[in-house]
């Protein structure tokens, strides 16, 4: 069956609390000279894509973009800073016991104080990341061939 060389295709999904949308791109070229464009957050995925792609390409001037929407998942960790905590709470007992003070401080009034609560990046599971960008990618090249078949048809058609 004859292809087109120019294509295009696109996949997008919410896997893990990331929006991932994946493109392609490609016009004639005689050898596959691929550029791929990751967030830089993430180009640890790169050769895994890279890889996949030309697994399944052989030729054409190709493009692959990958935008990653991570504002929904589930990396952001809160925690107590335990000593500096402690810290307060002894310095308002040494407070209270040097002047006769009444020492009533609540849990979220300690938690107010500077520096004791703490929100952190958790840390990623990289390779669940990348089996999700490599997911949505089969979609996306499925949807390239889709597509390059559908002009290769229109192009045999022409021909006749």
């Amino acid at each position: 069956m004859l292809c087109s060389m120019t294509g295009y295709g696109r996949a997008q999904q919410i896997l893990n609390g990331r929006d991932i949308t994946i493109e392609l791109r490609s016009v004639n070229n005689r050898y596959l000279d691929l550029s791929i464009k990751l967030p830089r957050l993430y180009t640890f995925a790169e050769e895994a894509v890279r890889s996949r792609v030309q697994s399944r390409l052989n030729r054409g001037k190709v493009d692959v973009y990958v935008t990653i929407d991570s504002s929904e998942a589930d990396d952001t960790v809160i925690g107590v800073n335990e000593s500096v905590a402690d810290a307060y709470m002894e310095a308002l007992t040494t407070l209270a016991d040097r002047y006769g003070l009444e020492n009533r401080l609540t849990a979220l009034e300690l938690l107010k104080l500077p520096d004791v609560m703490a929100a952190t990046k958790a840390e990623v599971d990289l390779e669940t990341l990348e089996k999700d960008i490599l997911a949505i990618l089969d979609e996306a090249l499925a949807d390239y061939d889709a597509m390059r078949r559908k002009e290769g048809e229109k192009l045999y058609a022409d021909i006749m």
